[in-house]
């Protein structure tokens, strides 16, 4: 694969951020279309109806089946675009069985459920699972008391946390369809038989608990646990 300019950005610009980190691909895939990044590994790329735009999301052929990684949020815009790289022909001959969710965060799980009513089968951890049906299920959305401490020692003013307490943040409900009341548990070193290829499960820590990460002999799938522009809490 070639390589470009190790200060390039995901997003086509360039700065330090990315010194040190090398893209094979110049562009990334438009929305709808898969880029094929290893012989039966595909890259998506959905759109996300928030600041950050966009989710990557990864489709692994497993014979005459499909294993879909995250799924972006529970959104019209997203949920078309999902519709149309499953389409696509090099990925429609594929029957979508199995869904692997790196975390809880609606732009890696929004869909899963809604796939999941339609006998998708969820592979994720135990936490991710329990945070996902917790937070579905929970209204209150001001702070607690523990988190405004938080928000204090991060640099809020006392006016600026007053704000916070009315802000309107979009219920978890509102970008997640309903978390599936099964699922298939997935564990640290647990080595996943995808296809030709044997994926080992690392969990990271910090962006999200019990963060799923896929290694195999010559891929990693890492999700927010390895990004270049963005913090991520490591």
């Amino acid at each position: 694969m070639e390589t470009i300019d190790p200060n390039f950005m995901p997003d086509g610009s360039s700065g330090s951020i990315g010194a040190g980190l090398r893209f094979p691909f110049t562009q990334p895939p438009a929305t709808g279309d898969v880029l094929e990044v290893a012989a039966g590994v595909w890259w998506a790329r959905l759109p996300s109806p928030t600041q950050v735009d966009h989710v990557n999301v990864y489709f692994l052929r497993d014979g005459d089946r499909l294993v879909l990684v995250d799924t972006g949020y529970a959104h019209e815009i997203t949920r078309a675009a999902l519709k149309m790289c499953l389409q696509h022909p090099k990925i429609e001959p594929f029957r979508l069985s199995r869904i692997v969710v790196t975390h809880f965060h609606p732009d890696h799980i929004g869909l899963a459920g809604e796939w999941c009513s339609q006998g998708v089968e969820l592979w994720t951890t135990r936490t991710t699972w329990a945070f996902s049906r917790l937070l579905w299920q929970e209204t209150e959305r001001a702070p607690t008391a523990a988190e405004q401490v938080l928000l204090m020692a991060a640099g809020l003013s006392p006016l600026e946390l007053v704000a916070q307490r009315y802000r309107r943040y979009p219920e978890y409900a509102d970008v997640v369809t309903r978390p599936p009341d099964s699922f298939v548990p997935v564990l640290d070193d647990q080595e996943l038989a995808i296809g030709e290829r044997r994926w080992k499960v690392r969990l990271g820590y910090g962006h999200a608990p019990d963060l799923i990460t896929l290694w195999s002999d010559d891929l990693a799938i890492v999700s927010d646990q390895i990004i270049p522009t963005m913090a991520s809490n490591l």
